[in-house]
């Protein structure tokens, strides 16, 4: 996690060319796997539609090599239909927030962004989801960092590491190739409309300046069907 806020597109699409990037210092690529029924007619290739059903998320937060107590904020968010061109375009492709127009925190000491406890404009973003988590690390020295509960969105939750599960409706959301030759292939991030994309985005009162930085895995699942 070395920036904050880090936005998280959850929505890469079934094209594996130039799927959605994580919005760290490196871009991470966040592609989706298509895997289709063994039937012919279900090969990718013969459909131009891709009827998007749900998204089950797996995340993890882990403390890494910060030692220090963070507070983080994390937001599942889309964006809010009447205005998500305008903010898909003044957030970079939701590359990048401003603090006062985006979101909102306490300042520092300083003056600056705290990056604690922040609130998402709502008239931007429509809010799917809220977590709030502190990390510390790293674990003791013969101790793990905690066994899972074993119930299914009540993951571990240590301050070492955080570990959580969610489900995101998309409401039998269409994406649809366009052109001549118009496949699963062809329906890059990019072509995606804004208003149907998702998004984790994380905020932490972690320092930058000593480049030690909590560390995020996440997995999904997502469910639908191909059409014509």
């Amino acid at each position: 996690m070395t920036s904050y806020p880090l936005i998280i597109p959850l929505t890469s699409g079934p094209s594996p060319n130039n799927p959605a990037v994580v919005n760290t210092v490196i871009g991470t690529s966040v592609p989706w796997a298509l895997t289709m029924t063994p039937a012919p007619q279900g090969i990718g290739t013969f459909r131009s539609k891709s009827v998007v059903n749900k998204q089950y998320v797996d995340l993890t937060v882990t403390a890494g090599n910060e030692t220090a107590l963070l507070h983080l904020t994390a937001f599942v968010v889309q964006l809010q239909p009447k205005v998500a061109s305008q903010t898909y375009t003044d957030t970079s492709s939701m590359s990048t927030m401003t603090r006062g127009n985006d979101y909102i925190t306490p300042l520092n000491a300083v003056g600056g962004d705290s990056g604690y406890g922040a609130y998402i404009n709502n008239q931007r973003y429509k809010i799917i989801k809220r977590v709030e988590f502190e990390t510390a690390g790293p674990a003791p020295i013969g101790f793990g960092p905690g066994a899972a509960t074993g119930n299914v969105g009540h993951g571990t939750n240590m301050t070492y590491v955080k570990r959580t599960q969610m489900k995101i409706n998309y409401g039998s959301t269409l994406f649809k190739s366009s052109g001549n030759v118009a496949t699963q292939q062809t329906l890059e991030y990019a072509d995606i409309n804004p208003e149907q994309k998702r998004f984790i985005i994380i905020f932490s009162d972690n320092s930058l300046v000593d480049l030690e930085f909590p560390s995020v895995s996440l997995s999904s699942l997502i469910t639908g069907y191909t059409a014509e």
